[in-house]
């Protein structure tokens, strides 16, 4: 008599299944690059705080500071995680970056991404051109997911998408 345990296993391996695929740990793109300018009905927004909040599961925390320019930027942030991996993990990654003006919170880019797909071309465009200015009510864009032209991405943003 063959035990249960010992069917799975054997059935996982007959189909190519790593029994502990789950546990690998594979490199997740939480943010592609972000450039971008902060504007004040046109005026440059200098010495300005921005914020960048990535959740996967976690939250990860950065910020920078705008230059006399206005300009800001934060670096590719990429991690490595078992998530995707993981059959019961269904949370999706969500980008956040804002900025806090007199008391007042700023979305420059809110969007949420399914299924690995933070370094779209659509979204690394515009994370590498931002131009945003705080004065614009934020709008909700749709922005066609390239690799996938039946599906979008939601932009919830104050900054020019394309």
């Amino acid at each position: 008599l063959v035990s249960l345990p010992l069917l799975v296993c054997l059935s996982l391996a007959s189909v190519g299944l790593d029994m502990f695929g789950w546990l690998k740990r594979v490199e997740v793109t939480l943010s592609s690059p972000v450039k971008g300018k902060l504007l004040d009905s046109d005026n440059l927004l200098s010495n300005v705080t921005i914020t960048r909040v990535l959740t996967y599961g976690k939250e990860y925390v950065d910020k920078t500071v705008t230059d006399q320019n206005g300009n800001f930027s934060f670096p590719e942030k990429i991690i490595k995680s078992n998530k995707p991996n993981n059959m019961f993990f269904n949370e999706v990654l969500r980008q956040h970056i804002y900025t806090n003006i007199s008391g007042e919170q700023n979305h420059l880019w809110m969007v949420r991404v399914y299924r690995g797909k933070a370094n779209n071309q659509a979204l690394t465009q515009n994370l590498e051109n931002l131009v945003c200015d705080i004065q614009h009510e934020p709008q909700t864009n749709y922005v066609p997911i390239k690799d996938n032209e039946d599906s979008t991405f939601t932009i919830y943003s104050n900054c020019k998408i394309q």
